[in-house]
Order: C-alpha cells, then sequence, then structure tokens
C-alpha cells in the first residue's frame, strides 16, 4: 500500500489516483470457451443486450458474466460512469463530446466508437469528465451551444 500525503489534490493529481485504481482492477471475461482477465484500464466500454453483457477493448468483444448494475457498483470510485440504461463508458477513452439537438450528447472514443448519453445520466457523466470547478463553466457553455446552434 502507498500512502501519499499533500495539501491539495488537484486534477492531475486525481488523475493520476484514478488511474493507479484502474490498473489493480481486472475483469473475467470470455470469448467462447477462452476465458481472459481484462485490465480495466483497456476497456473502453460496457454494454448490455438481451440479459447479456460485452466489454469492448481497443481491437475486441468479450462477453462477461456480470450485469450492468454489479459494474456499476464495483466501477463507482474509477473512471468509468453509466451514460444510459445499457451502457458503461470509460471517461479516460473518450475522443470528443458532442451536443444532439434532442437533449443527448453523442460520445466518441479513441476506437471511433459512438455512444449516446442520455438525459438522465448527464449529471453524473459531466461530474466525471469535469472537475468541480469546470462543470459549471461546461454547463454554461453547452447551454450557450444548444441555444446558438441551428436545428
Amino acid at each position: 500500500m502507498v500512502t501519499c500525503n499533500c495539501v491539495q489534490v488537484d486534477k492531475r493529481l486525481q488523475h493520476l489516483i484514478d488511474q493507479i485504481k484502474l490498473i489493480s482492477i481486472t475483469i473475467l471475461c470470455k470469448i467462447g470457451d477462452q476465458v481472459f482477465h481484462i485490465l480495466l484500464e483497456d476497456i473502453f466500454y460496457f454494454d448490455s443486450v438481451i440479459n447479456l453483457t460485452f466489454l469492448y477493448t481497443q481491437d475486441n468483444m468479450f462477453e462477461t458474466d456480470l450485469r450492468l448494475y454489479e459494474l456499476e457498483q464495483k466501477l463507482i470510485e474509477t473512471l468509468f460512469v453509466r451514460i444510459n440504461n445499457s451502457c458503461i463508458v470509460n471517461i479516460d477513452k473518450l475522443l470528443s463530446v458532442r451536443a444532439l439537438v434532442n437533449g443527448k450528447y453523442e460520445a466518441t472514443l479513441r476506437n471511433r466508437d459512438k455512444l449516446v448519453v442520455n438525459r438522465h445520466y448527464q449529471t453524473p457523466f459531466k461530474q466525471k469528465l469535469f472537475s468541480k470547478q469546470r462543470y459549471s463553466e461546461f454547463r454554461n457553455w453547452l447551454d450557450f451551444t444548444l441555444l446558438t446552434s441551428p436545428l
């Protein structure tokens, strides 16, 4: 166990702490009859379809026996956040986020997959994505963007 004492946890230190948490966790999954332990830091997102849960990495899709609600509870202190009823995303794998006309967001991941962030999950998503100081700044920017963008 490593103990670090500091006066203030800034954005960079918090990111480092979050990355360390990711390194120590693996998810048991499978492709066909082969079983794998995938590091959390390598996972882009989890997706649930008809009682099956899949995890996606840069190049592969694996099946896991864990349910989305179990993963959500297990990953609460990490960079993962639920973005809709069937998906949990790794914030660290985001490439971009853009507002959609219907009040939702489209998140593009580094592997070019595109995911929809539903309105119900926007607050926790934005809180994970931005520090508390930048959250209100982003919200004001987004509100302005939505008001000024053509439909």
